[in-house]
């Protein structure tokens, strides 16, 4: 591990910038305004780290602490470097009603390629994301965007359609801590290229929006749900929804925040049981999937029903798995070997609730 300390040139005490280097990974903050020495030093000891290696600039992480570091000699170090992935992480809220910081922001993305970019608890609202909505559309080549904690509501929709509109390649979005509920969801419908959606702490309440998520793209691989108020209801939706995306690998629903009522444990209990033979289903097919249902389980309910699957097989999970055969599944298409695996494995006829 390699850490470079580059000091205020007044004083040669104060820090202005810090490199940190542990292979892969290599960050640079910047902490105060620089000055032309000051940025020839960052750019001799980055190239001094990844050598002739183009690639290592990828693993390159900067995080700006200043609004007045947004400058063209910061924007000329970042193209030199080949910088890949910025954060403004933790930004000074201040930034958020500055116009001007938006406007040296917006320059910096257009002028740089970025492929990730944090702007995680900025707090910029749906005001300062629509400021950034021309440079985003024009760095075409931009797969990550965390907008975690921004004060964001549905009011953001049409942005943050524009945004998908413009940047088929995005494969990742980050839209936790925010309240973006049913109209800011029902745009992720037709963002058909995610691979991982972060939605956790939205107070989202209706699943059907998350049902039709799952359904219309098939390229979703992650999913976070968590600490929303999805009752047993909604989150029944979503999980009758699961067969329909088959390169589904991860789906967290705990903590969801509401009142249980006493008529929703048979909700609670055929929510629990789909979930789990959605993930039966996968198994069989080998294409796995981890549900986290923490919070889901009261009363040891899971489990209960997790030894009626292993031991009589359920009629739900037979409908599923025809249902699954029955259909072409394209990415990724199961071996003719699984499929048969499958089948012979649950033969209704060898089971003691067949399917009618």
């Amino acid at each position: 591990m390699t850490i470079i300390s580059i000091t205020d040139t007044a004083t040669s005490t104060k820090e202005a910038a810090i490199i940190h280097h542990e292979p892969p990974k290599l960050s640079l903050t910047i902490l105060d305004e620089l000055d032309a020495e000051q940025l020839s030093l960052i750019s001799t000891a980055i190239s001094e780290i990844t050598g002739e290696d183009p690639t290592k600039t990828h693993h390159l992480k900067l995080t700006i602490h200043s609004p007045a570091t947004l400058d063209d000699a910061t924007s000329a170090l970042i193209s030199r470097i080949g910088l890949k992935s910025l954060s403004l992480s933790l930004f000074p809220i201040v930034f958020s009603r500055q116009k001007q910081s938006f406007s040296s922001l917006a320059k910096l993305i257009e002028t740089n390629q970025f492929e990730e970019l944090d702007f995680s608890d900025m707090r910029m609202g749906n005001g300062g994301l629509a400021n950034l909505k021309e440079a985003l559309g024009k760095n075409t080549n931009l797969r990550r965007l965390n907008l975690t904690n921004n004060d964001i509501t549905d009011g953001v929709a049409p942005t943050l359609a524009e945004i998908l509109k413009q940047n088929k390649g995005l494969v990742a979005l980050n839209l936790s801590l925010n309240k973006v509920n049913r109209e800011g969801l029902e745009i992720l419908i037709a963002a058909t290229e995610l691979r991982e959606l972060n939605l956790r702490f939205n107070e989202i309440k209706e699943g059907d929006i998350l049902a039709r998520i799952l359904e219309q793209n098939p390229k979703l691989e992650v999913l976070n749900l968590s600490n929303n108020e999805l009752n047993y209801h909604e989150l029944l939706k979503i999980a009758n929804a699961l067969h329909h995306n088959t390169n589904l690998k991860s789906l967290s629903i705990s903590f969801q925040d509401y009142t249980l009522a006493t008529d929703e444990i048979d909700e609670r209990i055929t929510a629990a049981t789909n979930f789990l033979a959605a993930m039966e289903v996968r198994e069989i097919l080998k294409l796995p999937l981890k549900i986290s249902l923490v919070d889901l389980d009261k009363e040891d309910i899971i489990e209960s029903r997790k030894k009626d699957f292993q031991s009589s097989h359920p009629v739900e999970l037979i409908s599923v798995i025809k249902d699954l055969m029955r259909q072409n599944i394209s990415s990724p298409q199961p071996s003719s070997t699984t499929s048969d695996f499958a089948a012979k494995r649950l033969d209704p006829h060898q089971l003691s609730n067949p399917l009618v």
